[in-house]
């Protein structure tokens, strides 16, 4: 990304706005521009400069205005900032450039109560139909939020909702609902799928039904304890949930972070996205009927979580991060045996590896199903090892360093089918890729202190914080008002982008296959939720 070429560009385009350019920190460039101008800005970023890949748009109440943030990526990072009128919050969509802002806009639309004209499905998708109290993320209302009954998300309204009837003998067509419970789903969830006779021809979906306010919650809690709120946004990700808000903090702080303790929190880092590869690549298999390699996969999982646990004291929850560095360390004996186990590790995974690439029923139940083109993938912002297996090549741990990544000797895994028999074979890549990375971290590990003294207060300031989670890219907003608590936080996280591109995949396939499609696309919906 130019920045200096968009910035003329911009100029150029709206000579009669006022246009203004902050430089933020972790290299990320501010662009204030008024509401009129977003949609055609956009537009021209896309056309002049193929940037398509937009990680979020954050909404935030300052009391006589909503301001909009869109968070744009290529290589650098580019926000586009606008400001609302409080009382008419109304912008146009950006939906029919960049269909992956979809989920976005629904998202900020509930919490903040801004209307995006034109957007193609303005529905509910986290809050339940029947809500009636002011949009949570407004200022001044969290009594209000906090006390009001609110019942979950329901089924036979989220089939009313959604135009289709449950039966219709003259055209064959029905609703299946799978969830909010159900075998197939870990989390809860709702799908609707409109099927005729055995083929799937639309899908509705429905989350929100585990949303815990987290957001709002940071605006509540200081610095130090957002850390381990923030751990719990995703049990299986928790550390590098962590990661993110610390390194965004420090960032605000001006902490250089000592390199020991940026080793050590890679270290955690690799081992969390084996265990996510493996949790996941478990889960999948029994899905589709191979409990074999379930069994497999979850025997190996448990070398890599009694690692974590003798690293930290948690299996699931680590809490090793701490504004400034790290509270746990490695010592040598401890780096030796932890070494000897990885190997132990890496040849079992070899022994599952050649099991599914030789077990043709696995194959026959994951080849060319729920197929994602690089377009597509571009398009609905998608990230992570789904995008990787469509041929995008994007990976934060090499294209935006941070921790000790810059450091180290890392490959990044692609591949070009975009099938979940290709989604299945990059993350066991990727695991093995990730063991290289544990290695070279613990040969290498420098000496020095764990971390360094942070002060209570942050100044003020705002930062855009970025790394790579087991599912892809992993984005923090904090802005800081000078206090010790966040004015601030926006979390997005990778499940975000996949879960939009669910229509595309479970379009025009048999209902049977629906198992392999949705445990292929690796969700975590407490991320989501949040």
């Amino acid at each position: 990304m130019n920045v200096d070429s968009i910035l003329g560009a911009l100029r150029e385009a709206f000579p009669a706005v006022t246009l203004e350019f902050q430089p933020g920190l972790l290299d990320e460039t501010f662009v204030v521009l008024s509401a009129d101008c977003v949609h055609p800005a956009v537009r021209l970023l896309i056309e002049r400069f193929d940037i398509r890949h937009l990680s979020t748009i954050t909404g935030q109440d300052r009391g006589s205005e909503i301001e909009l943030l869109y968070h744009f990526w290529d290589g650098r990072g580019l926000t586009l900032r606008t400001s609302l009128a409080r009382e008419d919050s109304h912008i146009a969509t950006v939906v029919d450039l960049i269909p992956g802002a979809a989920f976005y806009e629904r998202e900020v639309s509930e919490m903040l109560g801004v209307t995006f004209d034109g957007h193609p499905d303005p529905r509910r998708l986290l809050l339940p139909e029947d809500w009636s109290g002011e949009p949570p993320l407004r200022q001044g209302d969290s009594a209000q939020f906090a006390e009001q009954d609110v019942p979950s998300p329901s089924i036979g309204t989220a089939i009313a909702d959604s135009g289709h009837v449950v039966w219709a003998k003259d055209t064959g067509r029905m609703i299946i609902p799978i969830g909010p419970q159900h075998p197939l789903l870990k989390e809860p969830l709702s799908y609707l799928l409109t099927v005729e006779g055995e083929l799937v021809t639309d899908e509705s979906l429905r989350i929100g039904y585990v949303h815990r306010g987290i957001e709002r919650l940071c605006q509540q809690r200081s610095y130090v304890q957002n850390i381990y709120l923030l751990e719990r946004v995703c049990g299986i990700c928790s550390h590098i949930h962590t990661t993110t808000y610390c390194q965004g903090v420090e960032a605000l702080l001006g902490l250089e972070v000592p390199q020991r303790a940026l080793h050590l929190r890679t270290l955690l880092c690799e081992l969390e996205r084996i265990h996510s590869h493996l949790l996941w690549l478990g889960v999948f298999s029994e899905n589709i009927g191979f409990t074999t390699i379930f069994m497999y996969a979850w025997r190996d999982r448990e070398i890599t979580l009694d690692i974590m646990e003798e690293l930290s004291g948690g299996r699931v929850s680590h809490a090793a991060n701490v504004i400034g560095g790290v509270r746990t360390d490695v010592d040598k004996e401890q780096g030796h045996s932890i070494l000897g186990r990885l190997e132990d590790l890496e040849r079992q995974i070899e022994t599952f590896r050649d099991v599914i690439r030789h077990e043709r029923s696995f194959q026959m139940r994951t080849r060319e199903l729920g197929h994602l083109s690089f377009e597509q993938v571009r398009s609905h912002c998608v990230v992570g090892p789904m995008a990787r297996a469509s041929g995008v090549d994007v990976d934060l741990r090499r294209d935006a360093p941070y921790a000790a990544y810059d450091g180290l000797d890392l490959r990044v895994v692609t591949a070009g089918g975009g099938d979940v028999w290709t989604r299945t074979q990059m993350r066991v890549q990727e695991i093995f890729e990730s063991l290289h990375l544990c290695r070279q971290v613990l040969k290498e590990l420098p000496g020095g202190p764990l971390t360094v003294r942070a002060p209570r207060r942050v100044p003020a300031g705002e930062v855009v914080s970025r790394a790579e989670a087991p599912r892809g890219e992993l984005i923090y907003y904090i802005r800081s008002d000078g206090s010790e608590r966040p004015a601030r936080v926006k979390v997005r996280t990778p499940t975000m982008t996949a879960l939009i591109t669910l229509s595309e995949q479970l379009r025009g396939i048999n209902i049977a296959d629906v198992p392999a499609v949705i445990g292929g696309t690796d969700l975590c919906i407490a991320c989501v939720d949040r």
